[in-house]
C-alpha cells in the first residue's frame, strides 16, 4: 500500500500480554487516526473504531499525530523504565511527576521548534493524564527490561551510542 492510501493511527491505551494469544486491556480508550496526501480512509477508520467502543477521531495531520505520540513516549517510557514503575505510580509520585512534566515540556518545545504544533494544548498535562488513565500499564520499555529484551530507547530518545557525554 502506498503512503497516500494509508491510514496512520496511534493508541492512547494500555494492554499487556499474559501469555501466547492472551492480551488484556488495562486502561485508556482513545485511538486517533490521520491520513496523508489527500487520502479518504481516516474518517471511515475512526467510525469503525467508535463502533467497536473506542474513542476515536481524525487528527489534522499525520505529522502532528506521530510526533505528538513520539514526544509522549519519550517522556513516559524511559522514566517509568528507569523507576521500574507502572504509569500510574509515575503520575502519583510528586518528584517523578515533576520529571515527567519537564520531559514532556521539552518534547513540546522540540516539536514547536520544528514547526509542529502538538495535538494537545499542553503535553505535560496530557502526559500526566495519560499516565493516570493507564495507571496499571507497565510500558513496553519496562517490560523489555524485565524480560531481558532490547528496548526501543534508541528509536525514541536521540542519543548517540558512541558519545556518552551527550547524555545529560
Amino acid at each position: 500500500i502506498s503512503r497516500d492510501r494509508a491510514v496512520f493511527g496511534v493508541g492512547y491505551f494500555s494492554a499487556w500480554r499474559s501469555g501466547p494469544g492472551k492480551v488484556h486491556h488495562s486502561g485508556g480508550d482513545r485511538i486517533l487516526v490521520a491520513e496523508d496526501k489527500g487520502g479518504r480512509g481516516a474518517s471511515p477508520a475512526a467510525a469503525m473504531l467508535r463502533r467497536a467502543g473506542w474513542i476515536s477521531s481524525v487528527a489534522p495531520s499525520v505529522d502532528r499525530l506521530l510526533w505528538t505520540k513520539l514526544a509522549l513516549n519519550a517522556a513516559i517510557n524511559p522514566l517509568a523504565a528507569l523507576a521500574g514503575l507502572p504509569n500510574g505510580d509515575i503520575a502519583a509520585d510528586p518528584p517523578l511527576r515533576d520529571l515527567l512534566e519537564r520531559a514532556a515540556a521539552e518534547g513540546e518545545r522540540v516539536l514547536k521548534a520544528r514547526g509542529i504544533r502538538p495535538l494537545e494544548s499542553s503535553l505535560p498535562a496530557f502526559a500526566v493524564r495519560l499516565c493516570r488513565d493507564t495507571a496499571a500499564n507497565v510500558n513496553s520499555m519496562l517490560a523489555d527490561i524485565r524480560t531481558g529484551r532490547r528496548t526501543e530507547l534508541e528509536a525514541i530518545v536521540p542519543v548517540s551510542q558512541t558519545d556518552p557525554d551527550q547524555i545529560t
